[in-house]
């Protein structure tokens, strides 16, 4: 059976928090993923259907609705205006 040594704990590092600015970073990425979310149900919920497939420009979802295919990207620059 494999396990850890008394070895192997004295040689772990350290954990050290992440900085201030990390922080900020990390809060970011969580606030977009979040935005990002809202905007992918509310499509979800009007109809549209996510693919497995992602847009070859961007990489995000695409959906699908009425016969046509388009990412998520131009889903929402297209409903800004």
């Amino acid at each position: 059976m494999a396990g850890y040594s008394e070895k192997d704990i004295d040689t772990e590092e350290e954990w050290i928090p992440p900085t201030e600015a990390e922080l900020k970073v990390i809060q970011a990425r969580r606030d977009r993923s979040d935005r990002i979310s809202k905007i992918m149900g509310s499509y979800l919920l009007k109809g549209y259907k996510m693919l497995a497939s992602e847009c070859p420009t961007c990489g995000v979802s695409i959906f699908f609705f009425r016969f046509s295919m388009t990412c998520l990207k131009i889903l929402q620059f297209l409903s800004d205006y």
